[in-house]
């Protein structure tokens, strides 16, 4: 969902692992790219979502229901 304001809401995936690992690490919880975009790709296997945000480049925030 994009807005005119520059603001994405989707389904995150395996290739946001490297932007949604450095936004993690920021707010004290680093994982490693790999570990996370595997963990990002097995949500979709099972009952769950991650949405990610996205505002004019890099991932902003990270939601994981499961």
């Amino acid at each position: 969902m994009t807005t005119r304001y520059g603001l994405e809401i989707r389904a995150a995936t395996g290739a946001e692992a490297p932007g949604l690992a450095e936004l993690l690490s920021v707010a004290g919880h680093p994982v490693e790219t790999r570990v996370l975009a595997d963990r990002l790709d097995a949500l979709h296997q099972w009952p769950g979502a991650a949405l990610v945000a996205l505002e004019w480049g890099p991932p902003s925030g990270l939601v994981v229901v499961h």
